[in-house]
This record gives structure tokens, sequence and C-alpha cells, in this order.
């Protein structure tokens, strides 16, 4: 029984760490294409980053638990996407603020 005990945190956490590296995979790849290609797709902001954070909190040994903010900051739809969309609402609305004073 205890071997069961152990063995589900180790399942669900490495499911929660997977879906991270497949999501902030695809943002990174999002991220990629909209700087160098000019292609503009969608992104799912702050999903795979939580998926990191309830992976590494399964996690049955306690080390890794210190690292909660590390998917955050690795997927590129959490901390980096967020500021870069939050960058470009203030700078666009900077612009259009300049644009009506100079008119």
């Amino acid at each position: 029984m205890n071997a069961l005990n152990n063995t589900i945190p180790w399942i669900a956490s490495l499911l929660f760490l997977a879906i991270l590296l497949f999501l902030a995979a695809m943002s990174w790849m999002t991220v990629w294409a909209a700087i160098f290609r000019g292609k503009h797709s969608p992104w799912v902001p702050l999903v795979g980053g939580l998926a990191g954070v309830a992976g590494l909190s399964l996690l049955p040994f306690a080390r890794p638990h210190f690292y909660w903010w590390l998917p955050l900051i690795l997927d590129g739809g959490c901390v980096p996407g967020l500021v870069s969309t939050t960058w470009f609402l203030v700078c666009e609305d900077a612009a259009c603020e300049n644009l009506a004073a100079a008119d």
C-alpha cells in the first residue's frame, strides 16, 4: 500500500509537468513566430505555468516546492506574456494620446 501512496503523486506530478512542457513550448513557438515571422496567433495565458506549479507541488519530496514560481517564469504565456501584453497596451495607448496631442 505504501508503494501506491508514493506512485500516485509521482504520476500526477509528471502529468502536470508534461502539460507544462507542452504548453510552454507552444507559447514560446508563438512568441518566436510573432517576432521573427510577423505571424500572430492566440496564446493561452497562465495554464501551462499553473500546471507546472501543480506539478512541483505534488512531487513527493519537499525540495522542488521552493521553486513553485519557476514555471510561471519559464512559460511564455505567464509572466513574460503578461508583461509584454501590458507593455504593448500601455505603449499603444500612449501612442494614441501622442497622436491626438499632435493634431
